[in-house]
């Protein structure tokens, strides 16, 4: 919405050159805030990641004005898969990001490892979509998106239960926020656990509402 707002504002500029030196000082002065946020403490209710994340917006309005991601072929598409994961492996030596706290170590650390994930997700996507199974069970998910991103913290406490009962921990640890025991094992159940329940619900409830004839 603050994108959508900036955006309208500087339509009224018809100066090109202003309107991108304006973009650009707005684009730097919001990473700034964000940074300084996570530094002092503020979340400002919440607005620090807003600001924090969005050069992310203007970077991939950019990218999609320049068709960036498109102009990139064959041997190119490989070498920067290759380039992003090297990024990415070596930026995790220096720091995590986690945007649930505004944890971003700092604005260009945040910028360059978000870019990296782009360009190797959207690669590995393009590989994807070639199989026509794994193409279909993506555009379940985009196309099923807010059921997942709507029930997929309630689904996780499945799985939080069943670490209680496994592990025999206490049953407070239910209440833990976003998930209780963290791991390549548990986040991999946590995952399919997290887009499956939802789905579920969705399916049942469609054919629920097609029997009594809604």
């Amino acid at each position: 919405m603050l994108y959508a707002l900036v955006d309208f504002v500087l339509s009224y500029i018809n100066t090109d050159f202003t309107k991108k030196l304006v973009r650009m000082s707005i684009f730097v002065l919001f990473a700034i805030i964000g940074w300084l946020c996570m530094l002092t403490g503020h979340a400002l209710r919440g607005m620090d990641r807003v600001f924090t994340v969005y050069p992310l917006i203007d970077i991939g309005h950019f990218f999609r004005e320049h068709n960036i991601m498109n102009r990139l072929k064959g041997f190119q598409k490989v070498l920067t898969v290759l380039l992003s994961l090297i990024v990415l492996t070596i930026g995790y030596q220096f720091g995590n990001i986690a945007l649930v706290n505004n944890e971003i170590v700092n604005p260009g650390f945040f910028l360059l490892m978000s870019i990296a994930g782009w360009f190797g997700l959207w690669i590995v996507a393009t590989v994807v979509v070639r199989f026509e199974y794994s193409k279909k069970l993506f555009e379940l998910f985009s196309k099923r998106a807010l059921w997942i991103i709507g029930g997929h913290f309630l689904a996780f406490k499945i799985v939080t239960l069943v670490q209680i009962i496994t592990m025999k921990i206490e049953f407070k640890n239910l209440a833990a926020f976003p998930v209780c025991i963290n791991g390549l094992g548990w986040s991999t159940f946590y995952t399919l656990v997290g887009l499956g329940c939802p789905l579920l619900i969705y399916f049942y409830m469609t054919n629920s509402f097609k029997k009594l004839g809604w």
